[in-house]
């Protein structure tokens, strides 16, 4: 039976696969095209061609039309003599997955072409180092020509042109390979339009990179006090273990090498400070930032409000990483000048963290207690400070036995009877 049950099985599967493996033939839409009355140019397609599996589509035509050459990989269709007369053709596709062509008969439209394409839009777009492959670049590139039926067709070139690609028909442009920021920190590429007869336009598309690792505004406010702290207005996305220094050395400043903290090691003068952060991973260097620091005068000790929030609970077994619902609440005489950064103690401050500069606080370890009750202090950028007391309650995890009455009862008459057992 054993036997007879797999080959069963074998079977089963062999018929069954091929089902799974169905593929949906691509499409022709559309029966129109038109072309220039000029020899070399090009049909601008009034049909779409998709396959909903997303395979690579083959192009060709059904027999040889006359004059006419079609690029397989692209489908574009050119022409090599001069079009007088409205034509046909019939279009061909296949995918390596099909098993017959699809095809479509076509009607060409032939019309004068008198005039030159003229480039318009925006051709200037900032681009994050980080955006996946395929994502659009923010250029909108617009085209205009006095020949109503004209087509545009677009094509860049120049050094890093590779990294991008656009569209032949649409001007439509989007990544193509990883960028990054510290390799090419912009482009120039040089985008050629072209019309129906090949009549072709220039101009140039600049794309500035931008550098993820430190996100604008590449701002920070330091007290004018010796040991102050410099409180950033931007955010540093750099990976665990990356190292932090200044480009130059900078007077009255120091950068914690493995947090990018800044501080003031002599009193400052209040104006305008400026510095380059640079983070290294592996030895790499990945982010390099000019940092614009206002510099003012400190006044004001910071005072944590009564409206904060500093007592939560956690649900024992959370994953490690989860937010602990709290909210600190800082005022300051000094107003939006002044910055603040908070930090944790006391016995199980380990089992959490707390951002330096956001206050958001989360866990760092399993929870192993109850209860816990942390110092939390609250510094100014002259580091002056406050401090409260944090009650994180842990909850669930059947640390507790529930004793009901019942219990009690039970436990009182046993030992009524031992001890009259025992008379």
């Amino acid at each position: 039976m054993s036997v007879l049950l797999a080959v069963l099985l074998t079977i089963t599967v062999m018929w069954v696969t091929p089902a799974l493996g169905v593929d949906t033939a691509a499409t022709i839409t559309g029966t129109t095209a038109t072309i220039s009355d000029t020899a070399n140019s090009v049909i601008v397609p009034g049909y779409t061609v998709a396959d909903a599996d997303g395979d690579v589509i083959t192009y060709a035509f059904a027999g040889t039309p006359e004059g006419l050459t079609i690029d397989s990989s692209t489908g574009v269709i050119t022409s090599s003599t001069v079009q007088a007369n409205d034509n046909k053709y019939t279009l061909s596709i296949t995918t390596a997955a099909d098993n017959t062509a699809v095809t479509q008969e076509i009607t060409i439209t032939v019309f004068t072409d008198a005039h030159p394409p003229v480039i318009g839009g925006t051709l200037t777009a900032t681009v994050a180092e980080n955006v996946a492959v395929g994502t659009e670049v923010g250029t909108s590139i617009t085209v205009s020509d006095d020949d109503a039926n004209d087509g545009a067709f677009y094509t860049i070139s120049g050094t890093g042109s590779s990294d991008f690609e656009i569209d032949f028909f649409t001007g439509t442009l989007k990544v193509k390979q990883a960028l990054d920021f510290e390799t090419t920190p912009s482009y120039s590429l040089t985008l050629t339009v072209k019309d129906s007869k090949q009549t072709e336009v220039t101009d140039t598309i600049t794309l500035t990179i931008t550098d993820d690792k430190i996100t604008a505004p590449l701002t920070s406010k330091i007290a004018t006090l010796d040991n102050s702290v410099a409180i950033p207005a931007y955010t540093v996305t750099a990976d665990a273990g990356s190292t932090y220094t200044f480009e130059n050395a900078v007077t009255g400043l120091t950068i914690a090498s493995s947090t990018g903290v800044v501080s003031a090691t002599a009193a400052l003068t209040a104006g305008s400070l400026n510095y380059v952060v640079v983070i290294t991973t592996g030895g790499v260097e990945v982010a390099k930032e000019t940092i614009t620091n206002t510099v003012f005068t400190d006044a004001a000790n910071p005072v944590i409000a009564n409206s904060s929030v500093l007592t939560a609970s956690v649900a024992k077994g959370v994953a490690v990483g989860t937010t602990v619902p709290i909210t600190i609440t800082v005022t300051d005489a000094d107003g939006t000048d002044d910055g603040f950064t908070y930090e944790i103690s006391g016995t199980g401050s380990d089992k959490f963290v707390m951002d330096y500069f956001t206050s958001v606080m989360k866990t760092a370890a399993a929870l192993d207690s109850s209860k816990y009750t942390l110092d939390l202090v609250v510094k100014d950028s002259k580091r002056a400070s406050a401090t409260e007391t944090l009650t994180i309650n842990v909850t669930g995890g059947g640390n507790n036995i529930a004793h009901t009455p019942t219990f009690y009862v039970h436990l009182a008459l046993g030992l009524v009877a031992m001890n009259y057992l025992f008379q």
